[in-house]
């Protein structure tokens, strides 16, 4: 099973490219679907994404007929509403289910439409005043994740390397720590040593913002998570690249 997480920049040249990954499942960041190609639609018929008036896209689900992708029962709530996370359920080869997400978490000022129904002192990281948009989508997929087999990924905006080596005073590396304890396992970070760059905007220090997360079941069966840099360093389709990842199915 091969898996795509990638901000493509709403433009049709990334769909296309992404045609050309064939993955099983794409998790998406600023898609336009009114830019996706018919080819797009025909071979991934299952999307779950939440319709967005304001930007035009937003975050998107999109997955291969057999794995059965529906979207997450209950209704989106918070940043769901605003387009910022997507979230649904597919059916692995063995008939397990899992929780699949989609992610995008801007560096914007919290309000009380993304915070949605929660408290901000019980989701922000501890060492911080007030939380930030990754809080609030973590928060939102641990819900449903927890005891779950799970898929997490997107552009969570936040980098270990970023913040320890230009601003000390940072305590983002928390973050990653407390999904540490939750069970999470860094796809990326399993088999690499250091971060690797997944952000290319002309002018701006190369991070890595963007990070797929899974649990430790799904985790032993994952066989690689790498960065393809070519669309965003050669090809400038996106400002973000994507990570691939493959497991067995």
């Amino acid at each position: 099973m091969r898996v795509v997480s990638w901000n493509m920049a709403h433009t049709r040249r990334s769909w296309e490219y992404l045609a050309e990954l064939d993955p099983d499942i794409a998790l998406l960041q600023e898609a336009n679907p009114s830019l996706a190609p018919a080819l797009v639609r025909e071979r991934w018929p299952d999307w779950v994404m939440w319709p967005v008036d304001t930007w035009g896209w937003g975050s998107a689900i999109l997955a291969k007929p057999a794995l059965e992708l529906s979207p997450y029962p209950g209704g989106p709530d918070g940043m769901e509403i605003q387009g910022w996370i997507a979230t649904g359920s597919i059916r692995l080869a063995d008939g397990e289910s899992a929780i699949v997400g989609s992610v995008h978490a801007p560096p914007f000022r919290i309000t009380e439409q993304f915070l949605g129904r929660h408290n901000p002192d019980a989701i922000r990281l501890p060492r911080y005043r007030v939380p930030r948009t990754f809080d609030i989508a973590y928060a939102t997929l641990l819900e449903r994740v927890r005891g779950r087999r799970f898929i997490a990924g997107g552009d969570w905006n936040i980098s270990r390397d970023l913040w320890r080596v230009y601003h000390p005073e940072s305590r983002d590396i928390d973050f990653f720590d407390r999904a540490a304890a939750d069970g999470w396992v860094d796809c990326y970070r399993r088999d690499h040593k250091h971060e690797g760059q997944t952000w290319f905007r002309a002018g701006n220090l190369g991070y890595q913002f963007d990070h797929v997360f899974c649990d430790e079941v799904t985790s032993a069966s994952m066989r690689s998570c790498e960065i393809d840099a070519h669309p965003a360093s050669c090809l400038r389709m996106s400002d973000h690249a994507p990570l691939t990842l493959r497991f067995d199915d």
